[in-house]
């Protein structure tokens, strides 16, 4: 298995090393593995839950969700569908929130259009 440092992680999932460390403090990873001088080291199941996090975080999940799902599934086997059903609903969240904002991007466009006939009437002005 490739293992990977603070630095090389930062880099590949663009989660600053506070971000990691405070991921790590707070329980959102499971305890990251160190080496013989105490530096951490990730590995394949650290990155993954990592882009798992960052997408939750991303989606404007809260801490203490994200610490609620780490903590069923902690819990194991008896836990999924309570697991599954959390993810589902902030997955309609997301879904909402998408549709709010493809609404207000439609309203900006229509005020776009509307500043752009504007300035061509401006410009037919000048001529």
């Amino acid at each position: 298995m490739k293992l990977y440092t603070i630095n090389d992680v930062s880099s590949f999932t663009d989660v600053s090393p506070s971000n990691l460390r405070y991921y790590e403090k707070e329980g959102l990873l499971p305890p990251i593995e160190r080496d013989k001088n105490g530096v951490r080291i990730y590995n394949e199941t650290d990155l993954e839950w990592i882009q798992f996090i960052k997408a939750l975080r991303s989606t404007d999940m809260s801490i203490a969700n994200i610490k609620r799902y780490i903590r069923l599934f902690n819990e194991g086997k008896e836990t999924v569908q309570e697991r599954k059903e959390l993810i589902q609903n902030h997955k309609k969240k997301v879904e909402k929130e998408i549709t709010e904002k493809q609404r207000h991007l439609k309203r900006l466009e229509r005020k776009i259009k509307y500043y752009d006939a504007i300035e061509r009437r401006i410009q037919r002005m000048k001529f």
